[in-house]
């Protein structure tokens, strides 16, 4: 690929360089010599250098919160929630992200409110947590107003210290997982592939894949 089309592209998709990515909205860049290459922000991240390479890290992710249900009650003031009680303690949303359980709130962790993965009411710490014969209790720092229609999740957040390796509730809404990558030997910037520009034959998009199984390509 033509360095000029390579960078007309990426301007398109408002892509940063020296930036690691998600490339999320690729399905495929397809080399030359008839390799794939296959964005899964599971297991990758993509890095575009001033040279127009695109550097390629492959890890793994480890959750660090999950969305709760089961919420009873909001104390009047907005400073405790009520929640159901399970042998576990406060419901966790299964999720094939932390296969079906994850542990459970703790002090110091963060409760956020959000509806969809865009818009999001408000967070606080946990003060406590306690339990009752039925329920489960959690105390707020400060108080924490929504309406019905949010969803509650809770998370580490000094897990945040590492931001840009952060799944932040952006893929699936409550979901936050950490990206850790695998060791890299002998490379500046921790990449475990490098791919030029020029031997990239064409990049195909993930625009309406999911519903209508069409890709778009950019050659």
């Amino acid at each position: 690929m033509e360095k000029e089309k390579f960078e007309e592209i990426i301007t398109k998709l408002n892509y940063e360089k020296n930036k690691w990515m998600l490339f999320h909205e690729l399905d495929e860049v397809l080399l030359e010599s008839g390799k794939g290459i296959y964005p899964d922000w599971k297991h990758k991240r993509f890095l575009i250098t001033d040279d127009n390479k695109i550097l390629i890290k492959y890890g793994k992710i480890k959750p660090y919160g999950a969305r709760l249900s089961g919420l009873l009650a909001i104390s009047s003031d907005h400073m405790y929630l009520t929640f159901s009680r399970t042998d576990k303690g406060v419901p966790i949303e299964s999720s094939s992200f932390y296969d079906e359980w994850f542990r459970q709130p703790k002090f110091g962790d963060m409760i956020r409110v959000t509806e969809g993965i865009s818009k999001s009411y408000g967070e606080s710490l946990i003060k406590q947590v306690r339990a009752t014969m039925n329920t489960i209790i959690i105390d707020l720092f400060t108080p924490l107003n929504f309406p019905k229609t949010g969803r509650l999740s809770f998370y580490d957040p000094s897990v945040l210290s590492d931001r840009d390796n952060c799944i932040h509730s952006t893929m699936d809404e409550g979901i936050y997982m950490h990206f850790t990558p695998n060791e890299a030997k002998k490379s500046k910037l921790g990449e475990h592939e490098i791919i030029k520009s020029k031997d990239i034959k064409e990049i195909n998009l993930k625009v309406g894949k999911e519903y209508f199984n069409k890709t778009y390509k950019l050659e």
